[in-house]
Order: structure tokens, then C-alpha cells, then sequence
């Protein structure tokens, strides 16, 4: 497995459960560029997630709120592809 696809699964895992990766794309970039930065290895990567669980979550609920959706899958089944803006 890839770095980049490590570092997706593990958010996969923590944030998610059963939801697919791609809604993580975008924390997940922010994410793999630091820890490609800061020369993580794999069980580093997946301690660092472990302590961002808390901002991660927060993220997630935070673009939910902007976007009012009540979880990433209403994303998603309305298209939803554009984190910046509102489709309504």
C-alpha cells in the first residue's frame, strides 16, 4: 500500500467508520503533504492521526455545518464536490 493510500485508510478508519475514502480527499491531502514533510513513517502517521482525531472530527462537522448537511453521504448523493462553496 501506498503512503498516500495509508494515510487515507487510516482517516478512513478514525473519522468514518463505514464510509468511503473519498470523503476525505480533502483533509487527507492537507494531511499527507505534512506528514511527507515531517518524514513520517507509518506507525508515526497513524499516532499523529490518532492525536488530530479531535480537529479532524471537527473539520468534518464544521464543512458539514457550512454546506447544511446533516452527514458526508448528503454530501456526496448531491454531488457535492466543491468544499468551498454551497450548491443551495
Amino acid at each position: 500500500m501506498e503512503e498516500t493510500e495509508f494515510i487515507y485508510a487510516i482517516m478512513y478508519d478514525i473519522l468514518l467508520g463505514q464510509l468511503a475514502i473519498l470523503h476525505l480527499v480533502m483533509i487527507g491531502i492537507i494531511l499527507w503533504k505534512l506528514c511527507i514533510e515531517t518524514s513520517f513513517l507509518a506507525g508515526d502517521a497513524e499516532k499523529f492521526l490518532m492525536q488530530q482525531q479531535s480537529a479532524l472530527q471537527s473539520a468534518v462537522t464544521q464543512l458539514l455545518s457550512k454546506k447544511k448537511a446533516n452527514n458526508i453521504d448528503d454530501l456526496v448523493a448531491r454531488g457535492d464536490d466543491d468544499p468551498g462553496e454551497s450548491s443551495i
